[in-house]
């Protein structure tokens, strides 16, 4: 017996309330701008300094965490039968070069808008 191909469900309530909640933050930013300026600016102060110190600790403790693990027996352990299918060069090679892509398309978009803010 053949099973039936794989038919993608629509989660319809779920990109309704999300448009919705989108679109409403959009109005009230858009309609209060000064507001909203003032408001993102004590956040984003709250945020980095009172958040700031905890997560750069806890990204070192990972970091950590994860240097132990990997020279504990668990950096031992396969994940799966088959070899790998390329080289751990060529992993870190692809690591790089993503990360740098990634910023090359982050600065691509912004870099326009940083030097007309800040000219020389």
């Amino acid at each position: 017996m053949q099973t039936p191909p794989m038919v993608p469900r629509r989660d319809t309530p779920l990109a309704v309330i999300s448009l919705a909640i989108v679109a409403a933050s959009v109005m009230g930013l858009g309609l209060h701008a000064e507001r909203s300026i003032a408001v993102a600016e004590r956040v984003l102060y709250w945020s980095t300094h009172t958040l700031g110190t905890p997560v750069l600790v806890f990204g070192f403790l990972a970091i950590l965490f994860v240097a132990w693990l990997a020279c504990s027996r668990y950096g031992r352990v396969r994940l799966g039968h088959e070899k790998p299918s390329y080289k751990t060069s060529s992993w870190i090679f692809m690591f790089v070069m993503s990360g740098l892509g990634s910023s090359t398309l982050y600065w691509g978009f912004l870099d326009w808008a940083y030097y007309y803010q800040t000219p020389a």
